[in-house]
C-alpha cells in the first residue's frame, strides 16, 4: 500500500503550470453545471471569452472524476511569458476517484499562427523543461510532509505523442519520492498543441506509472477540437 503523503501529493502537485499565474481569476459555466476556472492576465479583450470556452470540462472526463478550483501559484519561466500575457485562461484542477493525479488545461491565443507556433516551440525547448524540473523540484520539496525525501526532478521531450491540433509537442518530468520505506515515481507529462493561432496545453500528473496514453491523447484532442471551434475554424 502507498503511504497516504505520496497519494496526496500525486493529487497536488502540478507543480509547474505552463503559463505561471494570471492576476485575475473568473469563472464559466460549463455544459454539466460545474464551474471553470479561468485565469486571465488582464482586462477584458474579445479574445478572453474564447479562451475560457476553449478550456475542457468535467463532462469530457471519465465517470468517477471530480473537479475543484485550482490552487494559486507564483511559477514562471521565461518562456511562459509569451503565453501568459496574451488572452489565457486555466481549467479547474480535475482529479480521478482514487484521488492519485491530476489533470489540467490551458489555452491561450496569438496574434497568428506563426506567433503561436514560436510560443510552442519555446514551452518545448530544453532550456523551458531544465526551467520547468528546477521550479516543479523546488515546488515538490515545499509540499512534502516530515520525513519525505524527494530525488533528482528529470525532464525530457516525449517522442511519440498522440498528434493534437495542427502541431503538437509533448515533455515529462519525473519527481522520484520516497516516504516510509516506499519509494515511487510522480511523473508530470505535458501536452503542448498549436490550433490556428492558439494553444491547448495540458498538464497529466500520475503516480506509479507515466499517465495512460489513451486518457491523455482523447484530452489533448478535446482540448485541440474545443479550440477550433472557439476559433471559428473548421
Amino acid at each position: 500500500m502507498k503511504p497516504a503523503a505520496l497519494s496526496l501529493l500525486a493529487a497536488a502537485i502540478l507543480a509547474v503550470p505552463l503559463a505561471g499565474c494570471g492576476d485575475q481569476r473568473s469563472s464559466t459555466s460549463t455544459d454539466d453545471g460545474h464551474a471553470a476556472a479561468a485565469t486571465t492576465t488582464s482586462t477584458s479583450r474579445p479574445d478572453d471569452a474564447l479562451v475560457r470556452a476553449a478550456l475542457v470540462r468535467l463532462s469530457d472526463f471519465p465517470a468517477g472524476w471530480t473537479a475543484r478550483p485550482d490552487d494559486p501559484n507564483d511559477f514562471r519561466c521565461p518562456a511562459t511569458a509569451a503565453v501568459e500575457s496574451r488572452p489565457y485562461a486555466k481549467s479547474d484542477r480535475f482529479q480521478p476517484a482514487n484521488g492519485q493525479g491530476a489533470v489540467q488545461h490551458e489555452v491561450s491565443v496569438f496574434a497568428s499562427a506563426r506567433a503561436a507556433d514560436a510560443g510552442l516551440d519555446a514551452l518545448a525547448s530544453p532550456q523551458t523543461l531544465a526551467c520547468f524540473a528546477r521550479q516543479g523540484e523546488q515546488s515538490v520539496r515545499r509540499q512534502v510532509a516530515a520525513g519525505t525525501q524527494v530525488g533528482h526532478v528529470t525532464a525530457l521531450r516525449l517522442a511519440n505523442v498522440a498528434p493534437s491540433g495542427d502541431r503538437t509537442a509533448g515533455a515529462r518530468l519525473a519527481y522520484p519520492v520516497s516516504a516510509n520505506g516506499t519509494t515511487t515515481t510522480i511523473y508530470e507529462d505535458f501536452s503542448f498543441s498549436r490550433v490556428g493561432r492558439g494553444l491547448s496545453l495540458f498538464a497529466f500528473v500520475t503516480q506509479g506509472a507515466p499517465p495512460d496514453d489513451t486518457l491523455t491523447a482523447d484530452l489533448a484532442r478535446r482540448g485541440a477540437r474545443r479550440l477550433r471551434t472557439a476559433l471559428g475554424e473548421r
